[in-house]
């Protein structure tokens, strides 16, 4: 039986993330990219042109805070912001600035990558990725 003494899920990840997330953000100091813009050029690049609801959802970002972090991105031209099919829907595409900037901050987000990795160990990382991202779905069917 559980008590109220053992961990919680939600604090433990959060710690981790918190943790995690600062080493990422000290690697790309210098970059011209946080982490979290880092994400967005990274999923952009990989989808193509999306509906920022879409980008959101893909990225489990609440939509207010992706809309904040990629205005700067707007405004510097790593990111273009179109109308969608009706006026309410807007689609961001990644630039050909973009682009640049995200293979520029590529090699720190590399680095990061290949240390952390390293320092979990390679298979710890696969089995704990493997569980962490099957998370957004268990929490979805816990609903």
């Amino acid at each position: 039986m559980k008590t109220i003494s053992d961990p919680c899920a939600c604090t433990t990840i959060r710690k981790a993330n918190r943790s995690l997330f600062r080493f990422y953000e000290k690697a790309m100091a210098g970059t011209g990219v946080s982490i979290t813009q880092f994400s967005i050029l990274r999923a952009l690049n990989r989808k193509g042109p999306t509906a920022l609801s879409v980008l959101a959802d893909t990225l489990v970002m609440e939509r207010t805070s992706l809309y904040r972090t990629i205005a700067p991105m707007v405004e510097g031209g790593s990111i273009a912001l179109e109308n969608g099919d009706n006026k309410k829907i807007k689609v961001a595409a990644l630039t050909p600035a973009g682009t640049a900037l995200m293979e520029s901050a590529k090699p720190q987000w590399e680095a990061a990558q290949q240390q952390f990795t390293a320092a979990i160990g390679e298979a710890e990382w696969a089995a704990l990725s493997a569980t962490l991202l099957s998370v957004p779905t268990i929490v979805s069917d816990l609903k």
